[in-house]
């Protein structure tokens, strides 16, 4: 199976096609180069399977991805380059390489080396983030499943891009739905209670991704969907895991976790806020030695 969809990839023109590990289940991932010249820049071949859907569903969820290239660039977004479809429902899209991991990766290395991630990089991080969900937000498009692991790291950790936005809607459609639109530890109480939402989705999200980088745990655990939906809803954080880390950042966290949708605030208003304005402590760069702390992903693959 593998082997037939890297020499679709090769039909296409594109060359080194290599076969990634994938932590989804989802899909399957190479990563390809237009160009087999040193230098020559490298891109993720992402395949999601469509097979069971119809004609007209295929064509719906390739058009959601098409459109996705229409979205101007930014420099804290994945790019994504192209996308087509192979039979029998093979949709492949190519996207922009990450080579430093993801935040996920940032979390489980300082949870093996029992060790925080500076603030500053906490800071210089979430700040990014901010500026990529008020571009997206800007453009009506809300992420629907942003987590610590389609949050990508490159230029030796020092730059934040998003991915994966707009895969959730293809998602939607397909067998995969139920398990991969929005993962359920980032999701909010509007999504735990099936509600309408909007982009406040992306926000608590981005509360229970600053509180994940700060503590090396997520806000709420539990052993099952049934208890993490009642903790989402009605407990509070677990703050008593926060110690090491600013009461600034503690206060901008607990309020993009506020249970109500409409009480979190927007990027844009964060972006204009005391910590992360020109000028605030959030949009300094953080020293060299705090960098040094933050080891380059030993795999070196971003967008898995």
């Amino acid at each position: 199976d593998s082997e037939v969809l890297a020499a679709t990839l090769k039909e296409r023109g594109f060359k080194a096609v290599q076969r990634l590990a994938s932590a989804s289940g989802h899909a399957k991932i190479f990563r390809v180069q237009e160009s087999e010249e040193e230098g020559a820049e490298p891109y993720v071949a992402k395949v999601v399977s469509l097979i069971s859907l119809d004609a007209k569903g295929r064509a719906s969820a390739q058009q959601e991805v098409s459109l996705l290239k229409g979205l101007s660039a930014h420099p804290n977004l994945i790019a994504y380059r192209q996308s087509f479809m192979q039979e029998p429902g093979q949709l492949f899209i190519v996207m922009s390489l990450a080579d430093g991991g993801d935040l996920r990766c940032a979390v489980q290395e300082g949870l093996r080396q029992r060790r925080a991630i500076p603030e500053p990089i906490v800071l210089s991080w979430v700040r990014q983030t901010l500026c990529g969900l008020q571009h997206l937000h800007g453009q009506g498009v809300v992420h629907r499943d942003l987590k610590s692991s389609n949050i990508f790291l490159c230029h030796g950790r020092q730059r934040v891009r998003i991915g994966d936005f707009g895969i959730s809607r293809v998602l939607e459609s397909t067998a995969f739905a139920t398990s991969c639109v929005g993962t359920p530890a980032y999701m909010s109480p509007e999504l735990m209670r099936n509600e309408r939402y909007d982009y406040h989705v992306d926000m608590w999200a981005l509360g229970c991704i600053c509180f994940e980088l700060c503590t090396l745990r997520l806000p709420f655990a539990a052993t099952s969907l049934l208890e993490l939906a009642c903790q989402v809803m009605e407990a509070a954080p677990a703050w008593e895991h926060w110690s090491a880390f600013s009461d600034e950042l503690r206060a901008v966290t607990a309020q993009l976790l506020m249970k109500e949708a409409d009480m979190r605030p927007t990027a844009a208003m964060l972006l204009d806020g005391d910590l992360f304005a020109e000028g605030g402590r959030g949009a300094v760069p953080p020293p060299p030695e705090a960098w040094a702390c933050i080891r380059p992903h030993p795999e070196g693959m971003g967008v898995l």
